[in-house]
């Protein structure tokens, strides 16, 4: 392999590894903290991202690491259009779900949030499994700006919501996302990729 072949194939190393790089996932908040309790309608927060994010797992808070008492519907909601999921999952009792950064989380299908847009996230069945409220000291993903807490009018998270102000917390639902990559990362992957495929085919 001459000099020029090789750093194109180092090019493409490189951005393969960049994408890759993107694809491993983040939790939004980490370490519940604050007053652990329950409540009999959904509840969940309202957030905003800083740069678009695709969700790629819904999960809820297990405080302590027991297990779920009962199950979670899960869902993310644009504020501008409440009732209607973006994406939703339900979690199954017990520990089905495998447990990350204090939470228990399920896949789900790929879901783009844009930057700018305010979004809430709730769940239900919060009446037999606690969450964490009133915690100054939550620690978000810098990607994550949290809003307001949101409560439901009822355990359906499709019944719409009640947004609340308060310290950052309210901490039953949560979600991991991955960055979605830049276009200009993106397209200079492509052309080292297929700057690599012209070469190999010359030679």
């Amino acid at each position: 392999m001459n000099l020029r072949l090789r750093s194109l194939f180092v090019v493409a190393v490189v951005g393969v590894g960049a994408v890759a790089a993107h694809a491993q996932s983040t939790a939004s908040f980490y370490n519940g903290g604050g007053t652990q309790s329950t409540f009999g309608n959904a509840t969940g927060w309202a957030f905003q991202v800083t740069t678009a994010v695709n969700v790629v797992e819904l999960g809820y808070y297990d405080h302590g690491d027991p297990g779920f008492a009962d199950r979670h519907t899960v869902g993310i909601f644009e504020v501008s259009n409440p009732g209607v999921a973006l994406v939703e999952t339900t979690l199954p009792a017990g520990t089905v779900a495998p447990l990350t950064d204090g939470s228990r989380f399920q896949s789900v299908t790929s879901t783009l949030l844009s930057a700018g847009v305010s979004y809430y996230i709730l769940a239900d069945n919060n009446g037999t499994d606690q969450f964490a409220y009133g915690s100054g000291a939550v620690t978000y993903a810098p990607e994550v700006t949290w809003l307001n807490y949101t409560d439901g009018v009822s355990n359906d998270i499709h019944d719409g919501v009640n947004q609340n102000s308060g310290l950052p917390g309210n901490l039953g639902p949560n979600f991991r996302f991955t960055p979605v990559p830049e276009p200009a990362s993106i397209c200079a992957i492509a052309a080292g990729l297929g700057l690599l495929a012209r070469r190999r085919k010359r030679a």
